[in-house]
C-alpha cells in the first residue's frame, strides 16, 4: 500500500461553528492536508510507504513505492 497524504502530526482540533474539525497538519504547494490517522495506520499495518502531500516533490515516495512492488 502507498499513501501520499498529510503528515500525521501535529493533531489539533478546532471548531467550525459548533462542530469539531481537524486542523491542517501541513500547508504546501499542493494545498493543505489534515492528519490522515486511519489511512496511515492501515498503510503501516501492511508495511507500505507514506509520503507527504505538502511536499513539492514526490520522487522519494514513488521510488520507495517502486521498491515495494519490484524488490
Amino acid at each position: 500500500m502507498v499513501s501520499i497524504a498529510g503528515p500525521t502530526s501535529p493533531v489539533e482540533v478546532g471548531k467550525d461553528n459548533q462542530n469539531p474539525v481537524l486542523r491542517p497538519s501541513c500547508n504546501g504547494v499542493n494545498g493543505m492536508a489534515v492528519p490522515p490517522l486511519r489511512i496511515d495506520a492501515l498503510v503501516q499495518r501492511f508495511g507500505g510507504v507514506t509520503g507527504n502531500i505538502c511536499n513539492a516533490d514526490f520522487k522519494a515516495t514513488l521510488r520507495a513505492a517502486a521498491k515495494l512492488f519490484n524488490p
